[in-house]
């Protein structure tokens, strides 16, 4: 099983996937700038462990153009979204089926959007060609705290429990 991370944190280095099954880290081009990127870049580098790009959508339509694959190095038997803020393109939703973890409502910023409410419901799915729309896997709701930081690491320990429970790769 060759697996795929598609993330844009560096908690996803720590959800429960086999080492010996992850063999592609992917970043999202649209946060290239960003600490939490560039954190997981350089853990990548000072491991020696493959990493790749998903370039934007007007990119890709270049390439698509002229005969060429836009995500040549992008490939594996699954692909797993955790914390990743670009959408998929029908090519790579192709190449291999993709499992997304989510949290709040659909849309980018759900956890920032949710602060205030008294639960997140938090969910990993099958990606499809919507935003947040694909068939769950697996889900639940929990307490939200109040501050944003403790949101997060709460949501990020629900991801990972789920992830184990209800994740087959």
């Amino acid at each position: 099983m060759n697996v795929c991370l598609f993330t844009s944190d560096f908690s996803a280095l720590t959800l429960p996937i086999p080492a010996a099954f992850l063999h592609l880290i992917v970043l999202p081009c649209n946060r290239i700038e960003t600490v939490k990127v560039k954190t997981v870049e350089a853990w990548a580098e000072s491991h020696n462990f493959p990493l790749e790009w998903q370039i934007r959508e007007r990119s890709a339509d270049i390439h698509r153009a002229n005969g060429m694959d836009p995500f040549p190095g992008i490939y594996g038997d699954m692909g797993v979204s955790w914390f990743y803020t670009m959408l998929f393109p029908s090519d790579l939703l192709h190449r291999m089926p993709i499992v997304n973890f989510h949290a709040g409502p659909p849309g980018a910023h759900a956890l920032k959007r949710s602060i205030g409410q008294p639960e997140i419901r938090c969910m990993w799915h099958w990606v499809d060609s919507g935003v947040d729309t694909g068939p769950v896997i697996i889900e639940s709701t929990i307490a939200l705290p109040d501050n944003f930081a403790d949101a997060r690491k709460a949501v990020i320990a629900e991801g990972k429990r789920l992830f184990a429970l209800g994740v087959t790769l």
